[in-house]
């Protein structure tokens, strides 16, 4: 993981964070699957609902 400060003002400071593919994958997986848990929507029980419906 890269992260780069740059000072903005007297109280502000800009943060730029790189990071792998691999890493954000997996991260977008663990956001995903909590949010399907919880997911309701018309048609579908509780937690059911599609992946790709979620990502719409």
């Amino acid at each position: 993981m890269k992260v780069d400060v740059q000072e903005v003002g007297a109280c502000k400071r800009r943060l730029e964070v790189e990071e792998g593919p691999e890493v954000v994958q997996q991260a977008w997986e663990r956001a995903f699957a909590r949010v399907q848990k919880e997911a309701r929507l018309p048609g579908f029980r509780k937690g059911k609902v599609p992946r790709s419906m979620i990502k719409l």
